[in-house]
């Protein structure tokens, strides 16, 4: 008996079939999905630095060098004779390695003021290196200084101090009129000259 087949058109029987080959087993060779490769990423590079110049030392501070170096004000007391605080001083300039320079000011000299106030401040460093400024009063010491050797008519005076603390002969007092306003650098060249050192560039103007 011939086995009994329902009667449909062509188009519905490819169809039929289209359908029946895309529903394949999971796993099989048509449907099988390739495993992702797996995704590998380069460790970031680190770019090494060389070590670079040390730094310099920030702007204004103080050169330990030029500090060593930079000149001392030693003010005399009021009541102190002269002839002792000399003597003492010339001693502690030749331990320091420094050069002794008498000063002779006073409270209403504004010359005196005016250059006494740079001295402290380190203003003079680099122009005066190297000195010990004896600091004495024109008003409390002169009578005494006066017994020394030293003689003035003007302050500010700067003068050489010789063997035990006596007057050397060598010194300048007072300030011209025409620097009066602006007294340090002149001062400042003044001083260099009497300690035998040649004058510098900077000294016709305001001292570095």
């Amino acid at each position: 008996m011939r086995a009994w087949l329902p009667s449909l058109p062509w188009a519905l029987w490819l169809a039929l079939a289209v359908l029946l080959q895309g529903c394949g087993r999971p796993g099989s060779a048509d449907t099988a999905m390739q495993a992702p490769s797996p995704v590998t990423s380069a460790a970031p590079s680190v770019e090494r630095l060389a070590p670079g110049p040390a730094l310099a030392p920030p702007v204004g501070e103080p050169d330990p060098a030029l500090l060593a170096a930079a000149p001392t004000l030693i003010e005399v007391e009021a009541d102190e004779a002269p002839a002792a605080a000399l003597r003492r001083e010339l001693a502690a300039a030749a331990v320091a390695g420094q050069s002794a320079v008498v000063y002779v000011g006073a409270e209403w000299c504004a010359p005196c003021k005016v250059f006494r106030a740079a001295l402290r401040a380190g203003e003079l460093a680099s122009a005066l290196p190297g000195l010990r400024f004896v600091g004495l009063d024109h008003d409390h010491h002169g009578e005494g200084l006066r017994a020394m050797g030293y003689a003035w008519q003007f302050v500010p005076m700067f003068a050489l101090p010789g063997p035990g603390g006596r007057a050397a002969g060598q010194g300048f007092g007072g300030v011209p009129m025409d620097v009066k306003d602006a007294p340090v650098a002149h001062l400042v060249a003044r001083v260099r000259a009497l300690v035998g050192r040649p004058a510098r560039p900077t000294d016709s103007g305001a001292p570095d």
